[in-house]
């Protein structure tokens, strides 16, 4: 997440969040953040209309109008709940794409409930002119050090 830098406030809230710096409210190490720093809605549906108000109209908009507006999720399941309606509001036909898996000893519906961070899920919907990010961390000293023995 990258933050404006005239939002001075924001970014040092961001900073002392990632610092563990921020007073915990409970033992469940819940923090407490002021209400111009965020939003507190009663749906998903209603967080997504707040963020993403006209995004049915996607195709026409300016790239730039997406990159302003994110919703952080703080599990991976909630962040595929949320694409997913997401997708859903956007106007076009979805095609729908599975992974392969075969291992032995191990039933194919098992590998297809696996979901592993940094890798898309079995199951993923797309739609033509919709962004899909695939983040993939590499291991660059592994991989230099890789390289390097051939």
């Amino acid at each position: 997440m990258r933050a404006h830098s005239a939002d001075s406030e924001f970014s040092k809230v961001l900073l002392d969040v990632g610092e563990r710096k921020c007073p915990e409210v409970n033992s469940t190490h819940d923090i407490e953040l002021s209400i111009g720093l965020c939003q507190v809605v009663a749906d998903s549906e209603t967080l997504i209309h707040s963020i993403y108000d006209d995004v049915h109209d996607l195709n026409i908009k300016e790239d730039s109008w997406l990159c302003e507006r994110s919703i952080l999720a703080p599990i991976n399941d909630q962040v595929i709940v949320l694409n997913q309606r997401m997708l859903d509001k956007i106007p076009g036909e979805s095609q729908t794409y599975l992974s392969i898996n075969t291992v032995c000893n191990y039933p194919t519906e098992f590998l297809n409930s696996i979901i592993v961070p940094g890798l898309p899920p079995h199951k993923i919907d797309l739609k033509i002119g919709v962004p899909f990010i695939l983040l993939r961390n590499l291991n660059h000293q592994n991989f230099a050090m890789a390289l390097s023995c051939e």
